[in-house]
């Protein structure tokens, strides 16, 4: 076994179903189956790629995108990671900034961004990337994805040339460069999106068959900026099942599978078959509790959830160490995460149950259920099965809040968006991007503000969205990490939601295979170096 740890710099942190027919009898449910000076590019030229002989590489996710199109909600995410679409900007190992398509950009008033595009990247259409190219794809991702204008505060955009594109702000945003390289804004050609999205991008690959999202071929882009690609043909699948996926990986019909879980980890690093690749993520994963629900409105119910939370035992032993424990949402060795640590909720059974008792909650009829006002604390407890963190989880949760009186009943669902964005839930197991701009704005403007497009349980504190509006045009980095640390003690004292850990997430290549690529933001995975 080969075991590569791309751990994050705490230092320069800136903020096919049918093929799996082993599987499905076995398991019954395979799915289809910066401000200032300019950054600047350091790395010319078109690299030659010496291929390991495969003619394809099948790779096994735990999750599906609904489209082709890097618009679709958060089909962008999926589009980038099996090499279809690139951005103007994108992130290093140690969640740096670093040019892609664009080579330089620079900060030229509060609210004006320039961009430098690089030469001589062509669509998969064959068209030429220019500015004018760039500015319509831009132009296109802010209509159809509401995402868009919410994030990046854009007002418009300006083709200057062939290689300088201008973008207006509608205030000051100053992690820009960071919103620019959001998915959503792969760059497309739009007279071919529409019709044939996965002919549109500049990545090294491109649709080959693409019928189906649930199992489909991409072959290299022979004309890629960067050189074509080694391997021909790369196949991709849904497989939900985390331990339907590392069979795929164990018999041999896959070559790449994503996110496996700790047992089937802890073997594969001790097989010299095997590559595993791992780095401490930038996702959270979180309990949402349902803020306007009749009794989850109360802070001290929540509360107490959180404090009968052994983030600890459930991370380590349960998880095998997957998930590494955490009451906040950001990584704890972030500035702004450390300076809460102290006041952060830890594990205590007894202070929250005493909270629950001082807040009115008892047992009257000596079921083991605490109601208040005739209403027993009894709740739904939604999850899904495409992180497979999320499934252990749901049964330990059931327990732990047992032991304080209160009752959860697991509901698993094969997508929770209809529940998650009606608010027709009591609460929701999640995995979500903390850090997706390499700052911390990015998930409290998305799951703190009260307007937040993803704010699924309705948190609301008018301080709290004073603070955030703040940052947004705040461009000292460390002011604006001292206002977090602001925003995080509001948080802990307001307790909207339960926070678990950060997941370890995780790649394992078989032998012979190599250069899938690992970001601690996931949004990378298939380029032109996997061979």
């Amino acid at each position: 076994m080969t075991e590569t740890k791309q751990t994050v710099s705490r230092r320069s942190f800136v903020g096919g179903v049918a093929a799996f027919g082993f599987a499905c009898s076995a398991l019954g449910q395979l799915c289809g189956c910066a401000g200032g000076a300019p950054k600047k590019d350091e790395k010319g030229g078109k690299e030659k790629a010496s291929g390991s002989g495969l003619q394809k590489v099948v790779i096994v996710y735990p999750q599906s995108a609904k489209s082709f199109d890097p618009v679709n909600r958060w089909d962008g995410w999926f589009t980038e990671r099996n090499g279809l679409t690139e951005t103007l900007a994108t992130f290093d190992k140690q969640m740096n900034i670093i040019p892609l398509l664009a080579t330089e950009w620079k900060n030229i008033d509060p609210l004006k961004w320039e961009f430098t595009l690089r030469k001589g990247v062509k669509f998969q259409s064959g068209k030429e990337v220019d500015a004018q190219a760039v500015k319509k794809s831009i132009e296109r991702a802010l209509a159809k994805n509401p995402q868009g204008p919410k994030k990046s505060k854009l007002a418009g955009v300006e083709a200057q040339g062939s290689d300088k594109i201008i973008f207006t702000t509608s205030k000051p945003v100053a992690t820009f460069p960071g919103e620019i390289a959001e998915p959503l804004f792969g760059i497309v050609d739009v007279d071919v999106v529409d019709k044939d999205p996965s002919h549109s991008g500049t990545g090294p690959y491109m649709g080959d068959n693409v019928s189906s999202l649930e199992t489909f071929t991409l072959k290299a882009n022979e004309n890629y900026w960067q050189g074509k690609p080694a391997i021909p043909t790369v196949e991709v699948r849904h497989v939900a099942d985390a331990s339907a996926r590392a069979m795929g990986i164990k018999s041999g019909e896959a070559h790449v599978a994503a996110n496996l879980a700790a047992i089937d980890l802890k073997t594969m690093k001790a097989d010299k078959k095997y590559t595993v690749l791992q780095t401490e993520s930038v996702r959270t994963v979180l309990m949402f509790c349902n803020n306007k629900g009749e009794l989850l409105k109360d802070p001290a119910l929540r509360k107490a959830m959180s404090l009968a939370t052994d983030r600890k035992t459930l991370c380590e032993n349960l998880l095998g160490g997957n998930l590494a424990p955490n009451a906040t949402p950001f990584p704890n060795y972030l500035s702004y995460t450390k300076a809460v640590s102290s006041k952060a909720d830890k594990f205590d059974v007894e202070k929250a149950k005493k909270i629950l008792k001082d807040a009115g909650y008892a047992d009257s009829d000596g079921d083991g259920i605490l109601e208040k006002d005739g209403k027993k604390l009894e709740f739904t407890l939604a999850y899904y099965s495409s992180r497979a963190e999320l499934v252990s989880l749901a049964p330990a949760l059931q327990d732990a809040y047992k032991k304080i009186g209160i009752a959860i009943k697991p509901q698993l669902f094969e997508n929770v968006d209809t529940i998650f964005y009606s608010g027709n839930f009591d609460l929701i197991l999640y995995n979500t991007t903390a850090l997706g701009n390499g700052d911390p704005t990015y998930f409290m403007n998305l799951y703190l503000n009260s307007k937040g497009s993803e704010n699924a349980g309705k948190y609301a504190n008018p301080k709290v969205d004073e603070i955030i509006e703040r940052m947004n045009s705040e461009f000292d980095q460390k002011r604006r990490f001292a206002m977090a640390q602001d925003v995080l003690s509001m948080l802990i004292e307001d307790c909207p939601n339960v926070y678990i850990g950060n997941p370890v997430i995780n790649v394992v290549e078989a032998k012979g295979v190599q250069g899938y690529k690992l970001l601690p933001v996931d949004y990378q995975g298939v380029t032109h170096e996997l061979r």
